[in-house]
């Protein structure tokens, strides 16, 4: 792994979630050949997918609210990266041919507002593409495992709300003007096992010297500064990183247990503005 590589890729590099999830989202990419155009990127976090996506083409802006993620965005992305919500960025009408939501709209308060304002932006045929937790009302081993072992509750992520169900987020999208297309889960019963193996050391050993603040902060490296703090954590999960990919492809040929992440893309069909 170069050293010259920034910390956010040297971090996707080594985490089986990220790396299911950027799976995923490229394989929806190459889906619907996108990215064309005017691109947007909601809670761009310290702008690891950001970068990602800004490689697979488009032209792209950011939109991040926590202003310390913004600080690190800034530092790989090519875009503008703004400190601000959709709401507060106050785009015009029709202003994205694609606009995407990583692991956002568990956080906010009002799903379906968020919604609304995301179809607004974009273009009538236009796409939004975005990953949020499942919650249907099956049972989630890891995630109670997550919360009785080591502490970590939705809180701990930053969610206000724990996931969504298949009908949830249909519902939500057709009321906010947008029609889904691809509505699936992925991160499964290894993948997630994997994920809370790291998530749960990492929190348990780091979480009260953590210095960075904003949501999920608390579970992975989260600044330039953490990874220096941690160097030894790194360099471990380099060793470890692929024989516990091996077990989270278990997924692929194992069906076991529910999704943990439900993928999205849906189409802005009218001429709603």
């Amino acid at each position: 792994m170069p050293r010259d590589l920034p910390w956010q890729l040297q971090v996707f590099n080594v985490s089986v979630r990220k790396r299911e999830k950027w799976s995923w989202i490229a394989r929806m990419l190459r889906r619907y050949d996108l990215p064309r155009g005017q691109c947007l990127d909601l809670g761009c976090g310290v702008g690891t997918l950001g970068t990602l996506l800004e490689r697979a083409g488009g032209d792209w802006t950011f939109l991040e609210p926590d202003a310390a993620a913004v600080s690190e965005a800034r530092a790989i992305l090519h875009g503008p990266v703004h400190c601000s919500t959709l709401e507060e960025a106050r785009f015009p009408p029709a202003s994205f041919a694609l606009v995407t939501a990583f692991d956002v709209i568990e956080h906010v308060t009002d799903p379906q507002a968020l919604l609304r304002q995301i179809a607004r932006v974009l273009q009538p045929g236009g796409f939004f593409i975005a990953t949020t937790p499942a919650a249907e009302e099956g049972t989630y081993v890891w995630r109670s495992v997550g919360k009785q072992v080591f502490g970590i509750t939705k809180e701990t992520h930053g969610h206000v709300l724990e996931g969504f169900s298949r009908a949830q987020l249909a519902a939500l999208l057709h009321t906010g003007g947008l029609e889904p297309r691809t509505l699936e889960v992925f991160s499964k019963f290894f993948t997630e096992a994997v994920e809370l193996l790291y998530n749960g050391a990492y929190y348990m050993k780091n979480a009260r010297r953590q210095k960075t603040t904003g949501y999920n902060l608390a579970l992975s490296p989260a600044s330039q500064e953490d990874v220096r703090r941690h160097p030894w954590t790194l360099l471990l999960l380099k060793v470890v990183a692929p024989p516990l990919r091996g077990i989270s492809l278990l997924d692929r040929v194992v069906p076991f247990g529910p999704g943990y992440e439900y993928g999205i893309v849906a189409i802005k069909t009218g001429a709603q503005q």
